[in-house]
């Protein structure tokens, strides 16, 4: 969506004697001049919608309200995640024609492609910010999570032909906790179900995808610090660009499911 430059505030204040609740949001937003705001209570559940972009909804099980960035940042993170190693790839080839597979995601911190991974990893970390999930707990994890993408991206990886185990070892460090806590998303995060429910069929056929791809991740972290430590030298030197983007395709399906994007898995 296009925004124009005019800057709107908008604050709901919702009060439901009957559910003993009360919802007060301030809510921040660029809008352009067709969006329209609609209100509607259906079973004493209040939803606001501003134009496509779900600004307060239930969570998957449509039990608590809560305020999120909605589900096109879940999908645009997605994006950006599944589509980084193809990215890179096909850059470094098409544009400055140079085919050579780098070892590792972070290797093309080194090649003309290295603006275009420190802005993905940036736009990760700040995206990753401003998620607002379900909980104290998620949002924490997220504001965590982007900091550590935002560190992956300020500590790049030196040259094969500089030696700076300072600059490399911080850099390690800031990837390892990068995907681990995407791993977290996964396997406990995307998975949770309010106490007081019974999840539905298609949560329960999310949760399986969830924590398939959260175990793609986990083991692809293990096998890319041990690949790394041990300096290990197979699939002709490029196995942890290979285990990298297999975690990044499974991080991709897992928060397209989660945004919503796979249609088939969504509740009714």
């Amino acid at each position: 969506m296009r925004y124009a430059n005019l800057f709107y505030k908008l604050s709901v204040i919702l009060d439901e004697e009957i559910l003993n609740y009360h919802f007060k949001y301030s809510i921040d937003f660029f809008r352009d001049s067709g969006v329209i705001y609609q209100f509607w209570r259906e079973d004493f559940k209040t939803v606001v919608f501003i134009k496509s972009h779900l600004i307060l909804r239930m969570d998957d099980n449509d039990v608590t309200p809560q305020l999120i960035s909605g589900r096109e940042l879940q999908r645009g993170l997605g994006l950006l995640g599944f589509l980084l190693p193809i990215i890179l790839y096909l850059g470094n080839w098409l544009i400055f024609g140079d085919t050579t597979l780098q070892g590792s995601i972070s290797g093309y911190y080194n090649t003309g492609m290295r603006d275009v991974l420190v802005g993905t990893l940036c736009s990760f970390g700040v995206g990753l910010m401003a998620y607002k999930g379900h909980g104290l707990i998620d949002n924490i994890v997220a504001s965590l999570s982007g900091i550590f993408a935002i560190g992956t991206a300020l500590f790049g990886t030196p040259p094969s032909n500089v030696y700076d185990p300072t600059e490399k070892i911080t850099h390690a460090i800031f990837a390892v906790l990068f995907y681990s806590s995407l791993v977290v998303f996964s396997l406990y995060l995307f998975r949770k179900s309010d106490s007081d429910s019974v999840p539905t069929r298609k949560k329960r056929m999310r949760n399986r995808v969830y924590l398939f791809a959260g175990i793609v991740m986990f083991i692809s972290i293990i096998a890319i610090s041990i690949t790394w430590i041990l300096n290990l030298k197979i699939l002709d030197d490029k196995a942890i660009f290979w285990f990298e983007a297999l975690a990044n395709f499974a991080f991709g399906i897992s928060w397209f499911v989660k945004g919503g994007l796979v249609t088939a898995l969504n509740d009714e």
